[in-house]
């Protein structure tokens, strides 16, 4: 009977343990069923299309489009070149009298917009061979040094690219596009060869701005994955992104540590900047007085903590969402609104920081083990917290190397990466040479084209240096 009994209280022990484990399984279960774009890492791309990222906007009461007292726009007189008609009036619409071609008033404009025929331009280059009457032997003439031993011209070559690298258009697609709107043939392989030519011409200047980089003051920088075939299943490439107002880099390199992270932006010391990053470990070895976290990734992890129930964590996480709102409110005031300046905007942060300095430190006292982790490396990395109150032309959030990938992400989903290694080095380059041009307001069409003409361009800025506000803004009337 004793031996039956201990047998009992031992097979309840091991159930005990065992529902132990099932119920905190359960619960991580749970958690991750919970987690989106606004409490985790989850990029918002991956969450299903039917599930409203916004709470839906109340309706106005207006018709859509432009409202009764907004800033028309209208269409530019025509250059030179393009056609024009006049047309008068044959007789007066009061009398019926015939009416001469004399305007008494501004006329009346109506565009109307087409492409020109759309044609190719071949130059056949013929080399004749000639037989000397006197020793009877044929000589051939040689095709000129200028005359290049390319298929297609620089205009042709740099639109290929465009529309890949710009566009993101598939090869294929690309192949059937030049094929039947500009009835030009071409195969798949000379697609490629175009953009590896691209490639190259973009080498030289592609070095020059990322070299560049770690020379700025203010620095965004994120990555994310991708996907290169010829790599084995151990290795894994990632994207990469540097840049400011004014530039974007990109490079894919194989890993996502510290080592990465310096060949792009360069090693501790090297970098002059202020570097705004994720909380990400690869950054880790830049000081912390010249990061500044983002808060907007720390807003997803104040609503992680505020969505569990154990340690009191959900209080904890509810009150440095309050802060997090507090600290945009007052700085869209500072940098947005120009209702107050900097001093003033610091004047208002103290007790934002006093505050949520003082919920971390309950959070590392918490029993919950996520957010006692999450609290006491926060407050070992504080500095890196508020290097924007210190400093005005840092901002609070990393949205500018977010919206510099989102490019690249759109890509991946429609390429899945590239092929090999050659195909990595035109993506970094063409996307740099993209991104770039579009926040310097110039022209990729041009650019390419002068690229392949051999003219001399540059990706850098001319006031590279002036990229932050010389002064504090002024204040709203």
């Amino acid at each position: 009977m004793r031996e039956q009994n201990e047998a009992v209280e031992s097979e309840n022990l091991q159930l005990r343990v065992l529902v132990t484990r099932l119920e905190a399984r359960i619960t991580e279960l749970e958690r991750q069923l919970r987690q989106s774009s606004k409490n985790s890492s989850k990029p918002p791309s991956s969450e299903p299309s039917w599930k409203k990222r916004h709470a839906p906007q109340p309706p106005s009461g207006k018709k859509p489009g432009g409202q009764a007292g907004h800033e028309g726009h209208h269409r530019a007189g025509v250059d030179e070149g393009h056609e024009v008609i006049e047309h008068y009036p044959e007789v007066c619409s009061g009398c019926g009298e015939a009416l001469g071609k004399e305007s008494c008033e501004e006329p009346r404009v109506h565009q109307v917009t087409d492409l020109a025929e759309i044609r190719s331009q071949v130059t056949e280059h013929r080399m004749h061979g000639v037989g000397c009457k006197r020793c009877g032997k044929v000589t051939r003439a040689r095709k000129p040094a200028e005359v290049s031993n390319r298929l297609l011209g620089p205009r042709v070559t740099g639109l290929v690219s465009m529309l890949s690298g710009q566009y993101r258009m598939s090869k294929r697609s690309v192949e059937t596009f030049v094929n039947t709107v500009l009835d030009i043939p071409i195969s798949l392989g000379l697609v490629i060869a175009c953009e590896r030519i691209v490639s190259d011409k973009l080498g030289p200047v592609y070095e020059e701005a990322k070299a560049s980089i770690c020379t700025e003051k203010l620095i965004h920088a994120d990555e994310t994955g991708w996907h290169e075939r010829h790599l084995g299943k151990d290795t894994r490439p990632y994207l990469w992104t540097a840049g400011h107002a004014q530039l974007s880099v990109f490079a894919i390199q194989e890993g996502r540590s510290q080592e990465q992270a310096s060949a792009l932006l360069g090693k501790p010391g090297e970098l002059k900047a202020f570097l705004v990053t994720d909380r990400y470990s690869g950054y880790h070895h830049y000081p912390l007085e010249e990061r500044q976290f983002c808060w907007a990734h720390l807003k997803r992890d104040f609503t992680a903590i505020s969505e569990r129930e154990e340690g009191g964590s959900a209080l904890m996480g509810k009150k440095l969402l309050e802060q997090t709102d507090l600290l945009f409110h007052h700085y869209h005031a500072y940098d947005r609104d120009h209702t107050i300046d900097f001093a003033e905007f610091q004047r208002r942060m103290r007790p934002v920081q006093a505050s949520v300095l003082h919920w971390l430190r309950m959070g590392a006292k918490s029993s919950c083990g996520k957010t006692k982790g999450t609290s006491k490396q926060l407050l070992k990395q504080h500095k890196a917290l508020w290097t924007f109150v210190r400093i005005p032309f840092v901002p609070p959030t990393n949205n500018q190397a977010e919206r510099d990938l989102r490019p690249a992400v759109l890509w991946r989903k429609t390429s899945h990466g590239t092929q090999s290694e050659q195909g990595s080095r035109f993506v970094e380059r063409i996307l740099t040479a993209v991104l770039t041009l579009k926040k310097q307001k110039r022209k990729v069409w041009n650019f390419l084209h002068d690229l392949m003409t051999g003219k001399q361009i540059s990706l850098l800025p001319p006031h590279i240096s002036e990229i932050s506000r010389a002064s504090p803004p002024k204040l709203a009337a």
